[in-house]
């Protein structure tokens, strides 16, 4: 059991969210279920989950200490080093995340998500994600602190003012596509197909030509290096910076591995077999070699609270596992 009087900086906060900012360990999924066995008393009385808390108000937890023991080193990752925020304004924040740190809370996700620890950082519920990237792919994200900022975050995106960058290793060298030239003037080579999404297991498949159902696709690409002979029976490697025309689910480890050129470390839609040799031969490869590395703005709407990062460029380190 434990107790803790409520700070003023959480007055009317929501309970659950004052708890996970005095005990990272404890994330969402634990602390309702404990909700659910009544284990959880504010100022002595049973509290519902909106509920919210007064400065002062003392808050018991009837949770068992080995809870806290074993989901201590899952969650401390999270909150000292999964994650760091690089800019902040009024309206939104750009955080870079490690491989392996959720976006957001889900089934199977142990430990706090970005969003969650993001939230306590700031104190504010009303944070939330502009996008999201895969758990396994490390790189930029952008939260709204609130609704007008995630509307005019989703609409760059969708009308093309927002560009979002990666960069990523594959097997072989890439030569699909035709040639373009991007809105920052650099060239690139442009390939389209088109994705289906499962239902069930939620894997997208790709296709040459539209099936029913299908969402076209297009994504852009340029060879920075190529690693001869670095992959087994002297296969090269490359390494691309991929630009998402569209942002569908997979886009661009499904789409490049339709193409023959998955990315290194990705067990879904690569081989486990070719991820094997890198593992034997370099050692620890932990996550899919991708990394979300540049969010390019062009000119915001005068009427956005986001005008003034228009021209801004924001971008960070990929740190692959392995370094040819």
């Amino acid at each position: 059991m434990k107790t803790f009087i409520v700070d003023d900086k959480y007055d009317s906060r929501n309970l659950l969210r004052v708890i996970t900012g005095n005990y990272p360990v404890l994330e969402m999924p634990i602390l309702r279920k404990a909700l659910r066995n009544r284990d959880i008393r504010l100022n002595g009385k049973r509290i519902r989950e909106d509920q919210k808390v007064r400065s002062g108000d003392e808050v018991t937890l009837f949770i068992p200490d080995e809870v806290f023991e074993k989901h201590r080193e899952s969650v401390k990752p999270s909150s000292g080093g999964a994650y760091n925020v690089t800019y902040s304004d009024n309206h939104l924040i750009v955080a870079v995340k490690k491989p392996g740190l959720a976006v957001h809370s889900g089934k199977g996700i142990e430990g706090g998500s970005l969003v969650d620890l993001v939230r306590n950082e700031f104190g504010s519920d009303n944070i939330n994600l502009c996008h999201r990237i895969d758990m396994n792919t490390g790189g930029l994200v952008l939260l709204g602190r609130d609704k007008k900022t995630l509307s005019d975050i989703s609409a760059a995106i969708k009308n093309g003012i927002l560009t979002k960058r990666y960069r990523c290793l594959v097997r072989g060298v890439p030569d699909a596509g035709k040639p373009v030239v991007c809105t920052d003037k650099s060239r690139m080579f442009e390939i389209k197909a088109f994705l289906e999404r499962s239902r069930k297991s939620g894997e997208v498949f790709i296709h040459n030509s539209e099936h029913p159902g299908d969402f076209e696709i297009i994504t852009r690409y340029r060879i920075l290096n190529q690693y001869d002979k670095a992959g087994p029976d002297g296969e090269p490697v490359s390494e691309l910076e991929v630009e998402l025309v569209t942002g569908r689910t997979h886009q661009i480890r499904a789409h490049l591995a339709h193409l023959g050129h998955p990315v290194l470390g990705d067990g879904k839609y690569g081989r486990n077999s070719y991820n094997r040799f890198f593992r034997d031969t370099h050692g620890d490869l932990r996550y899919q070699q991708l990394w979300a590395t540049s969010l390019i703005f062009g000119n915001m709407s005068f009427s956005s609270e986001l005008a003034h990062l228009s021209g801004r460029v924001f971008k960070c380190k990929a740190e692959f596992d392995i370094d040819f």
